[in-house]
């Protein structure tokens, strides 16, 4: 199924040239609850689209689906058809606000970061002040773009914002991975790609498999926050269901912190999606059944071109060091409140779809005890991303995974040559 260099050399140059042309004519404005990954000063903007997602949500409601509707059949018979519907970029920037800003948008992925591009980014956490976010010409978090001759071990991971990396491309996980196994490798050649974008969630990671499989990864790792991929995915299956805006009892969340130093980034974030699932406890179950949905789809993504899937769980700081926030925690639930089991609730829809994901024999690597067990802070205290040290730890913690699911590509690839 491996593309001849000459053919995947001529995709490489065919995909840079359109990167750099539609890089170049794309000037988009746009509005300013999102979480959008800065390019400059703040690592993240604020920006609230839901009055036009709920206008849209309702006017959809008694629409017939598509007659171009995309379905994926689940080999679950407790699980129902996995749906998309087509959506226009108009419509796909109500739920990305980044589609369309310096890279084309499709129906697959919704956007990307903008190819070929380096800047400097100031944080006064980082050690040096400051650090670059430098993106190849398809857009990833990479120096360079990917071998034209298929590696003899490829991994391509994907996440949102905490994957792509508040930090430079050589300390984020994706990378830190690569440089561990190229140490201990003896196989030829190791090539790590870091496809995770600020945004993404459940329909972004499907999407970003489905794009790059020509890159026929050996490897496909799939890294969820626990802080919003949830409640980004169940937004985005309100609008493919049809079904209607969600209802919320209480004020946004987010708007007890947006001027307010205590609990810095976390509010927007993983608070917000706290409220979203405590004023609507039905979205749980349907959040649920729809990580389930893209468990089976994503694994039949990468069985179709010889991959092997690994979920990494990633959680939001409130459950990865609750140690670490417990006055946070306090005044989070003083300003707003919801109660300490609220707060929790990723960790059930967690437990769930990992537990899924076992049960079909996917890899899984779940962050948490890691994360408990570790004393110093994991997140970057003014916006909550992980920091370097937990992008090395995640790094280290990936090797034996990785080398576990290698190796049973190797076990087949024996037996291949045996038959």
């Amino acid at each position: 199924m491996s593309d001849s260099p000459t053919l995947l050399r001529d995709r490489i140059a065919l995909f840079v040239a359109t990167s750099l042309l539609v890089g170049a004519v794309s000037a988009v404005v746009y509005k300013v609850v999102h979480k959008v990954r800065s390019e400059s000063g703040d690592s993240v903007r604020v920006v609230d689209t839901r009055s036009e997602v709920n206008e849209l949500l309702r006017s959809r409601v008694d629409q017939p689906r598509s007659a171009d509707v995309m379905e994926t059949a689940v080999v679950d018979d407790d699980l129902p058809l996995l749906v998309r519907e087509p959506i226009t970029l108009k419509e796909a920037r109500y739920f990305f606000p980044q589609a369309g800003q310096g890279r084309w948008f499709d129906q697959s992925m919704y956007f990307a970061r903008p190819p070929s591009r380096t800047l400097t980014h100031k944080w006064p956490e980082h050690p040096d002040g400051s650090y670059e976010i430098k993106t190849n010409s398809f857009g990833m978090r990479e120096d360079r773009d990917p071998s034209i001759v298929r590696p003899g071990f490829r991994i391509l991971v994907t996440g949102d914002s905490h994957t792509d990396g508040v930090c430079p491309n050589a300390d984020s996980f994706p990378n830190q991975l690569e440089t561990r196994l190229q140490a201990m490798w003896d196989k030829g050649h190791v090539e790590v790609l870091n496809a995770g974008v600020g945004g993404y969630n459940f329909y972004n990671y499907a999407g970003v498999l489905k794009n790059y499989a020509w890159l026929e990864p050996h490897v496909f790792v799939m890294a969820v926050y626990g802080g919003n991929d949830f409640s980004g995915t169940v937004n985005l299956q309100r609008l493919f269901l049809h079904r209607p805006p969600a209802n919320f009892r209480r004020p946004p969340i987010h708007k007890h912190f947006m001027d307010e130093s205590e609990p810095g980034g976390i509010a927007p974030q993983e608070l917000t999606q706290v409220g979203l699932f405590s004023d609507n406890p039905d979205d749980v179950a349907q959040v649920i059944e729809t990580t389930q949905q893209f468990t089976t789809h994503v694994t039949r993504l990468a069985e179709a071109i010889g991959s092997r899937v690994l979920f990494v769980y990633i959680p939001p700081p409130f459950r990865g060091q609750p140690h670490l926030y417990e006055r946070e925690i306090e005044i989070a639930i003083e300003k707003t409140g919801i109660t300490p089991d609220e707060i929790a609730i990723s960790d059930r829809i967690a437990d769930d779809w990992m537990k899924h994901a076992r049960g079909s024999g996917v890899e899984v690597l779940d962050l948490r005890p890691a994360f408990r067990e570790t004393q110093d802070p994991l997140y970057w205290q003014k916006d909550s991303h992980i920091n370097i040290r937990a992008h090395h730890l995640i790094g280290e913690l990936l090797v034996e995974k990785v080398m576990r699911l290698f190796k049973k590509e190797d076990k087949k690839e024996g037996k291949k040559e045996e038959d």
